[in-house]
């Protein structure tokens, strides 16, 4: 039987997969978006991470079991246990209702997984909202075990009364910013203490918030992922997911409140992504650099090659984002799907299921050591150069590495409405390079450029995509 060896964050080496419960059912919780807005690239970095390990277990014949969360309420704008509540906030600027902030952006986020390629059928998607008594549960039995306080505030899990706090590392915090942290919610004994459920001040209306024993209020954010986990998946899952900025906080704080509840193993594996930057800068909309889905295609981009760049190094390993790499990876994108559709396709069923061993046991052997996907790649780039396979042979070993990648297929590239003078320009562009006029085609560049549109050059020639506004 394949065995498929995952680096688990907690123990901080690789370990083989074992379902807890001795089945081929492997449960995995990955943390979804905080809908208060469109989810940008390198939150997406995450979810083809995540539907890569999806596609690996049933290529190894397990049967995941997946959830990915939509948070719709209780994310606080510093993360923590201090500021607004991100959804409410966004609704006040947009003077909407929070609800049809948080539905649009959840259709948009579905939509964008399946251009990606995510099959969102293989998946569960509860909402935060619709899981406000089992969060409340949580609570009333943490708080009959003697883990939590009340303040003015609300209700808080203590930290230093769970011994085993911080089981994925803790940051370094020294002890002036940690009493600023103290000090950012009255009464709070500890700055690792975090909220379980956040009471309505007087005077406050807020558009979502519920009765509870401890008052009108809202769940705290962590506080909703163990509830809808453990609902859905039980009190012991598999696998966890989610970026690295989760791991000193969001995810020790789901940690220490699941296992404090049910005194069992929250989660046996932990596994987490890289940040994608820009520049080498982290995403942000402050500093203009996030973009979207729809931002891609509106530069003419299939979305599938910001798949194809995410495999391209590990779900481990810091990326970083450009116009240009995202411009070679569709390059190659098309270049694969050429080179695939250019095999002869099989007669006869029996054909269509026969494949090259050595091929499939060398994609086994990379994406069983941590789904190691640049391998894959590189072995599906090698099967299709090989000559000496069988047409019918070379498809079927191709579509197999696929069945893990999940870049192939017929969906074509979105194609812009550029305008014929810019199309003109273009063309003049490449006669002046071809008569090596370089001084005229750089003139070109920039008036291409002061039109709005930016100039990569391709196999083909120019190119010219409409900039994005950010």
């Amino acid at each position: 039987m394949r065995k498929l060896r995952l680096y688990n964050t907690e123990t901080r080496k690789k370990e083989t997969l074992q379902p807890h419960d001795g089945t081929r059912t492997v449960r995995i919780y990955s943390c979804g978006p905080t809908l208060y807005q469109q989810a940008h690239i390198g939150n997406m970095r995450a979810y083809v991470f995540a539907d890569t390990l999806n596609r690996t277990l049933r290529l190894f014949d397990y049967r995941p079991k997946h959830v990915i969360n939509f948070t719709d309420v209780g994310h606080l704008t510093d993360d923590a246990d201090a500021g607004e509540d991100k959804v409410e906030k966004q609704a006040k600027q947009e003077n909407m209702d929070a609800k049809t902030i948080t539905k649009k952006n959840g259709k948009i986020f579905l939509a964008d997984l399946k251009k990606l390629h995510i099959a969102t059928k293989r998946y569960r998607f509860p909402w935060a909202t619709q899981h406000i008594q089992e969060q409340i549960a949580i609570v009333r039995e943490l708080e009959k075990k003697g883990y939590t306080y009340e303040i003015d505030d609300g209700v808080y899990f203590d930290t230093q009364a769970y011994r085993s706090y911080g089981k994925l590392g803790l940051s370094a915090v020294d002890e002036k910013t940690s009493q600023a942290r103290v000090q950012e919610v009255a009464g709070k004994k500890h700055f690792c203490d975090f909220a379980l459920w956040k009471k309505t001040p007087a005077g406050v209306s807020r558009q979502q918030e519920w009765d509870s024993p401890w008052g009108r209020g809202f769940p705290g954010w962590h506080i909703e992922c163990s509830a809808m986990a453990m609902k859905i998946l039980g009190e012991t899952i598999d696998i966890h997911t989610g970026g690295v900025d989760h791991i000193t906080v969001h995810h020790n704080n789901e940690i220490a409140q699941s296992e404090a509840m049910t005194e069992k193993p929250f989660a046996k594996i932990w596994m987490h992504t890289a940040f994608l930057t820009v520049q080498n800068e982290k995403l942000s909309k402050s500093l203009g650099n996030t973009y979207t889905i729809a931002d891609l295609e509106d530069r003419g981009f299939d979305p599938v090659a910001l798949r194809l760049l995410f495999l391209q190094s590990s779900y481990r390993t810091p990326a970083s984002f450009s116009f240009e790499s995202l411009g070679a990876a569709q390059t190659a994108l098309d270049r694969l799907r050429r080179d695939y559709e250019r095999i002869p396709r099989p007669v006869t069923s029996l054909l269509q299921r026969s494949r090259d061993r050595r091929y499939t046991d060398a994609i086994d052997k990379a994406i069983a050591n941590d789904l190691n996907t640049p391998q894959v790649l590189a072995v599906m780039h090698d099967i299709i150069k090989d000559t000496t396979l069988a047409p019918a042979v070379k498809r079927n070993t191709v579509r197999y590495a696929d069945q893990v990648l999940g870049i192939l297929g017929s969906k074509k590239k979105k194609r812009q409405n550029v305008p014929a003078a810019v199309l003109q320009l273009a063309k003049e562009r490449d006669v002046a390079r071809s008569q090596k006029a370089y001084d005229k085609a750089d003139a070109i560049r920039k008036e291409i450029d002061d039109l709005g549109y930016d100039v990569a050059d391709t196999e083909t020639g120019t190119s010219v995509t409409k900039r994005v506004s950010v």
